[in-house]
């Protein structure tokens, strides 16, 4: 069984290299890549170079096992905050 990630700001440039890495890993099984101007768009229309097949931008998802915060830190440290730690 593999693991959720997470990619909060998918539609920069190190959250779209996350979503490419992670994407074809064989210890993930659900990906989700969040931007908040672009949760609707296919992740290929945002990142033209980046070829992920069945992959839209949607809101954040804070409960998947890891979450990645590829946003300014003052924006990671916001949702920081909102993640339930105590789960482990």
């Amino acid at each position: 069984m593999g693991i959720s990630v997470s990619i909060v700001g998918a539609s920069g440039y190190s959250g779209g290299e996350l979503m490419r890495l992670l994407s074809s890993h064989k210890k993930v099984d659900e990906i989700c890549g969040s931007a908040q101007r672009y949760a609707g768009k296919k992740f290929g229309e945002v990142h033209k170079n980046l070829k992920i097949s069945g992959v839209f931008l949607s809101e954040p998802k804070l409960d998947a096992d890891v979450v990645f915060t590829a946003t300014p830190a003052g924006v990671a440290m916001e949702i920081a905050k909102k993640l339930d730690l105590r789960k482990q």
